[in-house]
């Protein structure tokens, strides 16, 4: 074999080495996806709370107007609202008020208004089940109290309940 000849050679293997070399650091050196943890995922810290309200107890100041009143907001966690549920039991007349808001007063304090679009069902003694479902979309920042005020003109007659759905999110990013 001649020497330039050898020499070709030799070059060409210490390229193809070397492009192995490139292609196996290329490999070993591959970005592998992060690790992370979504705290804004609606399904992680799911909200779901009922509590019942009636004309005469402590959350109707008179038979006609509730504020119905939730759990605070733990610290460090933002409480959303996706979903107003009510059935309210009234003798005289479908709600026709429903706010967000803690004021006795109907417009002031109100955070969100909320069409009060019930729907009539059965009744008894007297009185009409009112129903509602819909969604909205409300935010309470950590220790604040979550509460809900609904009137009629007529009187909230028998226990009736209030649920709001959603999901609570870290309130510290």
């Amino acid at each position: 074999m001649r020497p330039t000849m050898r020499i070709a050679t030799a070059k060409s293997a210490r390229l193809a080495v070397l492009v192995l070399l490139v292609f196996i650091a290329t490999a070993a050196a591959q970005v592998r996806p992060a690790l992370v943890k979504n705290t804004d995922e609606p399904g992680r810290l799911p909200y779901q709370n009922m509590l019942s309200f009636s004309g005469g107890d402590t959350s109707c100041p008179t038979s006609t107007f509730c504020i119905v009143q939730f759990p605070a907001v733990p610290a460090g966690k933002r409480l959303v609202v996706e979903q107003i549920t009510i059935l309210a039991i009234v003798a005289g007349g479908a709600p026709n008020f429903l706010a967000f808001g803690d004021f006795f007063v109907t417009n002031e304090g109100n955070i969100a208004m909320v069409t009060p679009a019930f729907v009539a069902g059965g009744g008894i003694l007297s009185s009409t089940f009112y129903f509602l479902d819909r969604p909205v979309k409300v935010y309470y920042e950590p220790g604040t109290t979550p509460k809900v005020k609904i009137g009629a003109p007529g009187n909230f007659s028998l226990p009736s309940n209030m649920s709001l759905h959603g999901y609570l999110i870290d309130a510290t990013n």
